[in-house]
C-alpha cells in the first residue's frame, strides 16, 4: 500500500526536532501498512552458504553505523514515505523496537546530515531530500 505523500508535511532539512524523553520513542510507532517482522528461521534451515541463521534480532542488526546508514538510506530512497519500523523490517528482518542503538543512530545521522527529512506527526515518515522540492512560502 503506497503512502500519499501530498498530504504530509515534512521538516526542513536540518530542522531542530525534540528527540528527548518520551518524544524519542515516537519513531517506533508503526504505520498501518508496515510489514510484520521477517519470518523466523527454523532450527533446521540453512542459508545458501550452509550457515545456520540465528533468531537473535540484535545480532542480525549488529553492524557498523555506516553500513546501517547506507542500508537505511537506500531503503528510504526506494520507499518514500516509509516509517523507521518498515525500513528496519526490510533492511534487517526485524522491527525497529529490537534493533540496536547503532541503527537508530544511523537514522538520525541521516537526518542531521540533511540526507532525509521526516514528518512531525506519528507515524513518522521519512523521505530522501533528493525526492523533495522546497518551495518558498510567502504570507
Amino acid at each position: 500500500m503506497a503512502v500519499d505523500l501530498t498530504s504530509l508535511r515534512f521538516t526542513l532539512p536540518r530542522a531542530e526536532v525534540d528527540r528527548s524523553g518520551l518524544a524519542r520513542f515516537t519513531i517506533l510507532i508503526r504505520g498501518p501498512e508496515d510489514p510484520d517482522r521477517a519470518p523466523r528461521w527454523s532450527e533446521r534451515e540453512e542459508n545458501e552458504r550452509g550457515e545456520r541463521p540465528t533468531d537473535d534480532a540484535r545480532k542480525r542488526t549488529r553492524m557498523t553505523r555506516e553500513k546501517a546508514r547506507a542500508a537505511l538510506l537506500a531503503d528510504i530512497v526506494a520507499h518514500p514515505g516509509t516509517t523507521y519500523n518498515a525500513a528496519c523490517v526490510r533492511c534487517f528482518g526485524t522491527t525497529a523496537d529490537v534493533t540496536n542503538e547503532d541503527v537508530e543512530a544511523a537514522l538520525w545521522s541521516l537526518v542531521d546530515n540533511a540526507c532525509i527529512v521526516h514528518t512531525l506527526e506519528a507515524p513518522i515518515r521519512f523521505i530522501a531530500t533528493t525526492e523533495i522540492e522546497i518551495v518558498e512560502v510567502t504570507a
